[in-house]
């Protein structure tokens, strides 16, 4: 009984004690706005349209730690588990997990300027009169996939580009239209 009563004493004091700026609080860093939430994490931020209890950890630490700079990120549910996407002025990169956290491919959409050298030099020895106009890569750990879209006068031409080691150039397939 003894027992009982310091308990109850203690849950009485926990809950109407006031709180300083010292003090541990409980805050979920949540706001819900139309379907998704949006997290601080930090001095960033993130988006999602699942709680952050739903996101995968192993998921969430493989992102934080190859993108330890990217700020308001959005997490959306797939039909094969989880992507975050990111934007910057130049590109839009999406990163694809299975439902366990483990890393399956990645995509990302941008233009010429964010072209590699390598990659640009062989394009330019092959297509030299053409612009290119956009490209998306694609990355499933092992090898990248190249899809470019290129212009020249009135003709658009799409490229598919393999890399093995992110150094040698291969172009697999050459679709036109004039």
């Amino acid at each position: 009984m003894k027992y009982l009563v310091y308990i109850c004493i203690g849950i009485v004091c926990l809950i109407i004690l006031p709180t300083n700026e010292n003090a541990q609080t409980v805050s979920s860093g949540l706001i819900k706005d139309q379907g998704s939430f949006l997290f601080d994490y930090g001095k960033s931020t993130f988006s999602s349209n699942v709680p952050l209890n739903e996101i995968n950890t192993r998921a969430f630490r493989y992102f934080r730690k190859r993108y330890p700079a990217v700020e308001n990120e959005k997490w959306v549910w797939t039909d094969k588990g989880m992507s975050v996407v990111m934007e910057d002025s130049a590109s839009q990169t999406r990163i694809f997990f299975d439902d366990k956290g483990s890393f399956i491919s990645s995509a990302k959409a941008y233009t010429e300027y964010g072209m590699g050298p390598v990659l640009k030099d062989e394009l330019s020895k092959l297509f030299p009169d053409y612009k290119i106009l956009s490209i998306t890569e694609d990355f499933d750990g092992h090898k990248i996939l190249y899809w470019i879209t290129m212009s020249k006068d009135q003709s658009i031409k799409s490229v598919e580009v393999r890399s093995e080691d992110g150094e040698a150039v291969d172009v697999m397939k050459t679709f036109s239209k004039p």
